[in-house]
């Protein structure tokens, strides 16, 4: 497993650890659970902007009265 290091005020590393604590998983846990999940978060964003941008399509509103009277 590898290791990455990071530099944190007081006031954040303590904040860290103890809301991995209450999660009750350690810190390590803690960090890899949010950043991984954050990154998800992203990639399921910027995937449903390029389908919506792929697919995408805008109507008047003649075409929609048109399409509805049908």
């Amino acid at each position: 497993m590898e290791t990455i290091s990071l530099r944190l005020s007081s006031r954040d590393k303590k904040l860290i650890q103890e809301y991995a604590e209450i999660q009750g998983l350690t810190v390590s846990e803690l960090i890899r659970k949010v950043v991984i999940a954050k990154i998800e978060d992203e990639v399921d964003v910027r995937t449903f902007d390029e389908v919506y941008k792929a697919h995408a399509k805008s109507y008047t509103i003649r075409e929609i009265e048109k399409d509805l009277s049908r």
